[in-house]
């Protein structure tokens, strides 16, 4: 019988990356940002629980042959963002977070796809202010704007 490598599995992986980065953000923010954003953390990490029950139930799942540079700048990435968001503002931490996450799987990097990843950057930054603070009136991080 051969001893299979658990924490090699995705779904271990997974639910450790879930819980940590559920737990962070949840410490970062605090209870003062109220029941909406602590409930989606709390899920997150129930999430995680689960990922890692999975896998360490022998559940079947790849196991990873190696982890690339840009999956881990990927992961430290989300763990900036909330640490940048208190400096910078929630809207301008998360635009860089998604111009950074979007340039790094950009296939081919030239002038061109730079101004797709940034344009969509922008959409996608300013569609979220519309959303959760103009239309939900949910109160963030201002950070420079203050």
């Amino acid at each position: 019988m051969i001893k299979e490598k658990k924490f090699l599995k995705t779904n271990f992986l997974s639910g450790v990356l879930a819980c940590c980065f559920g737990l962070c953000m949840a410490g970062v923010t605090g209870l003062s940002r109220g029941i909406y954003p602590m409930t989606v953390f709390v899920l997150l990490i129930l999430i995680g629980m689960v990922l890692l029950g999975s896998a360490a139930r022998g559940a079947p799942d790849q196991s990873l042959s190696r982890i690339w540079w840009k999956e881990i700048v990927m992961i430290l990435f989300l763990f900036i963002n909330p640490l940048m968001a208190g400096t910078l503002g929630f809207y301008f931490a998360a635009f860089f977070v998604i111009a950074g996450i979007s340039w790094l799987i950009t296939p081919v990097k030239t002038g061109k796809a730079l101004a797709g990843v940034l344009a969509y950057s922008l959409l996608v930054t300013v569609a979220a202010f519309a959303v959760f603070t103009v239309g939900l009136k949910i109160v963030t991080p201002s950070g420079i704007l203050r």
